[in-house]
């Protein structure tokens, strides 16, 4: 049986090189983005066990993340209006799940049988506001907040509640 706890960051930065005649101060307050700290904690066991119906190997954890301005990709229209992908930061984003995994073998030569699985209950936004212009982006979030931004109509949307891509 184990508990770890961790902490992590990951730097801030800055989306592309300036444009011609632009400075790296007006740049930075553009497309910079902060840095992602996360903190992780996990309590999990590692087990082995031996026996006439051969060898088992099993790993099981339960974790919490708790992530804050974290770094997403969104899309924005240039001023030419083709759709760019910048880094942005969501305000703070929670992560609960739980993972297993097993290793089985029998006691039939060079058979081995594998598996994992991990379940995510909770991996929300709990805070992403983006201004935005883009068709896609807006229809993907639902809601919009129009907001004037140097007399340009944009959106502000929110998609806090949303589930985290690709869990």
């Amino acid at each position: 049986v184990y508990f770890s706890a961790a902490h992590a960051k990951k730097p801030a930065g800055i989306e592309q090189l300036p444009p011609s005649g632009q400075t790296i101060t007006d740049i930075t307050a553009q497309l910079g983005f902060d840095t992602e700290k996360l903190n992780n904690y996990e309590l999990g066991f590692k087990s082995s066990w031996g026996g006439g119906f051969g060898d088992l190997i099993l790993n099981g954890a339960l974790f919490f993340e708790a992530f804050s301005d974290k770094q997403v990709s969104v899309q924005r229209a240039d001023d030419s209006g083709n759709l760019n992908r910048f880094t942005t930061n969501a305000g703070s984003v929670e992560v609960i799940g739980t993972e297993f995994d097993f290793v089985w073998q029998p006691p039939l030569e060079g058979l081995t049988f594998a598996g994992g699985y991990t379940w995510l209950p909770k991996a929300k936004y709990e805070e992403l506001l983006d201004s935005n212009d883009s068709a896609f982006q807006i229809t993907g979030a639902g809601n919009c907040v129009i907001e004037i931004i140097d007399t340009e109509p944009r959106c502000l949307i929110s998609s806090a509640g949303k589930r985290l891509e690709m869990a």
